[in-house]
């Protein structure tokens, strides 16, 4: 298996991947200094709710649709079957948050509307995300690309007109935005098209049971994945105050670089993984899973270093004084950024080959880990105490889920480091042509 073979779809998979990112820069740019900071951690709250939700769904529904649609023949049935599974559950989730909201506005210290506004990016992303899971299956990167980029710069553009006609007050004024941008990017993704023919026909309970049975194992991966997305904004909110959490969230934004990237691998390996696993080919799965931990573990590592030294400055230019208290807990957030590399990377692999079951036995240990120690460090150290639990987290889940795919997948570190070694030589021989 030659990765160079699939640069052309993986350059618009990092293309997509990287549309986050700018958004993310742009967030930092105009619209965290703008805001007070209890307001963006008002926003940091509404925002952590929701996309528990989206978390929850992708794994349960989306992500096995994507596993089984991905199989010969059988993208139609199961992608239909994804699509009235998957609003099934939001609807379902939009009710409990509802009946619920009051409660959760005294908890999390805002008011019964905002936890309602976390209610309404659930329609507004039912489309698009089941469009982009089904563009992931049939390798339609392009197609990934543009949905992506039709809500992250629409929502950038947003926060540009917001700063530059003194609009940004208060946490709704940013949620308006990605609001209207989710909704055209659901508008763009049904005037484009799916690929499936329809949706408006009967669905077997085969499928459905197909789905949910591989959902069962792989909800563990999304509880753990989301908890780790947006739990620490939400202990932290309930036993302190949002402007703890606006300081905490400053720093997360920016860690959150690395879920891009390795979300950017995720979106290229599944689907790929599944295929040869389908077929037989375990050599080239082997490759694929050697190359992809090997890259993204050194890109990582140096990305966290570079990070490190750079976190002092970076606040102070972009940010401000405000929040210069998110520079140090960067810093131990960057600790763990190797480790959910290898975490996401194995972990997506094992579930691409249809090795669910095994992730989730490490995902569901390391959820157990971070239910006992992420409130117990939030409580006793704030914002540092939830980043080091956060990361102490990563670093047992991540070196767990490495070996158990290198044992499934018969690999090792040491195969690895070789695949390494033989990328630089490469490079290093092509430099000095």
């Amino acid at each position: 298996m030659n990765l160079v073979h699939h640069l052309g779809r993986f350059s618009w998979a990092v293309a997509a991947r990287t549309l986050p990112l700018v958004n993310g820069f742009l967030l930092i740019l105009f619209v965290i200094p703008a805001l007070p900071v209890a307001e963006f951690g008002k926003y940091s709250i509404i925002f952590a709710i929701a996309m528990q939700i989206i978390f929850v769904n992708k794994s349960l529904v989306l992500n096995p649709m994507i596993k089984f649609a991905a199989e010969p023949g059988r993208l139609e049935t199961m992608a239909r079957t994804g699509f009235w599974l998957n609003g099934i559950l939001y609807l379902c989730a939009g009710l409990i948050i509802w009946s619920l909201s009051p409660l959760l506005s005294k908890i999390l210290q805002v008011q019964t509307r905002d936890i309602l506004l976390a209610i309404a990016f659930l329609p507004l992303f039912f489309i698009r995300d089941w469009s982009f899971c089904v563009q992931q299956t049939l390798y339609r990167m392009r197609r990934l690309f543009l949905l992506d980029a039709v809500y992250f710069l629409g929502s950038s553009a947003g926060y540009i007109y917001l700063w530059h006609t003194n609009r940004i007050t208060q946490a709704a004024d940013i949620l308006y935005i990605n609001f209207l941008a989710a909704l055209v990017s659901s508008l763009v993704a049904l005037i484009t098209g799916s690929g499936v023919k329809t949706i408006f026909m009967s669905v077997k309970w085969r499928d459905i049971k197909q789905i949910l049975q591989y959902g069962y194992w792989t909800l563990k991966i999304g509880l753990f994945s989301s908890l780790l997305s947006g739990a620490d904004s939400l202990i932290l909110g309930a036993i302190y105050n949002p402007a703890i959490v606006g300081v905490y969230s400053g720093a997360k934004k920016v860690y959150q670089i690395v879920s891009a990237f390795t979300a950017a691998i995720g979106v290229l390996v599944m689907p790929y993984a599944s295929r040869l696993a389908s077929d037989g080919r375990v050599p080239e799965v082997r490759a694929l899973y050697e190359k992809a931990v090997g890259y993204t573990t050194v890109g990582l590592v140096s990305f966290a270093l570079f990070m490190g030294l750079a976190a002092d400055y970076f606040f102070a230019i972009f940010m401000g004084q405000n929040y210069q208290g998110s520079a140090p807990l960067l810093r131990l957030m960057m600790l763990g950024a190797p480790f959910e590399g290898l975490f996401v990377t194995a972990g997506t692999l094992l579930y691409g080959i249809g090795a669910a079951n095994a992730a989730a036995v490490v995902s569901g240990y390391g959820l157990l880990i971070l239910c006992i120690l992420l409130p117990l460090g939030a409580y006793f150290g704030a914002g540092f105490g939830a980043a080091g639990a956060v990361g102490l987290t990563l670093a047992i889940a991540g070196i767990w889920m490495f070996r158990r795919a290198s044992t499934i997948i018969d690999s090792s570190l040491g195969a690895i480091a070789a695949r390494i070694s033989i990328a630089v030589k490469t490079l290093l021989a092509v430099r000095n042509r």
